[in-house]
């Protein structure tokens, strides 16, 4: 089923607890942003004041939007749904990662929101070690 059909491109659909809203990331030129429209049917379709970011999840009470901002934050956006409307607060910071904008972005709420699973990236190591002739070692 087609949801959308716009220029920009669009990623990371989550369903709400109770099935009756989507939220997806809305990438174009200038930036990525959380979007939220109804389902299924679509209808009006509104990004969230303020979230700039990525890979929205629910809590599961429905009452927070959780998502990544590029600089690696995870941000929490109050929410109030009801079965044909919804209206969001002002995004709150809630911890940094060493994350940002990953090529596979995966942030993961626990129903109760009170634990994130968040892909970070690999430490760089200070030094490389090449060892030469190290067949040597063998014998």
């Amino acid at each position: 089923m087609r949801l959308t059909e716009t220029p920009a491109h669009e990623s990371s659909a989550r369903l709400s607890p109770d099935g009756k809203w989507l939220a997806v990331t809305v990438s174009d030129a200038k930036q990525r942003s959380i979007w939220v429209q109804a389902f299924p049917g679509g209808g009006e379709r509104r990004p969230i004041a303020g979230a700039a970011g990525s890979d929205a999840s629910w809590s599961g009470d429905q009452r927070e939007l959780f998502y990544m901002a590029a600089d690696g934050t995870v941000m929490a956006v109050p929410m109030k749904t009801t079965d044909t409307s919804w209206t969001s607060g002002p995004p709150v910071a809630l911890f940094k990662t060493n994350s940002g904008f990953l090529d596979i972005r995966a942030l993961c709420v626990s129903p109760d929101a009170q634990r994130f699973l968040v892909p970070e990236r690999a430490a760089v190591p200070d030094a490389i070690t090449v060892m030469l002739n190290w067949t040597s070692r063998l014998r």
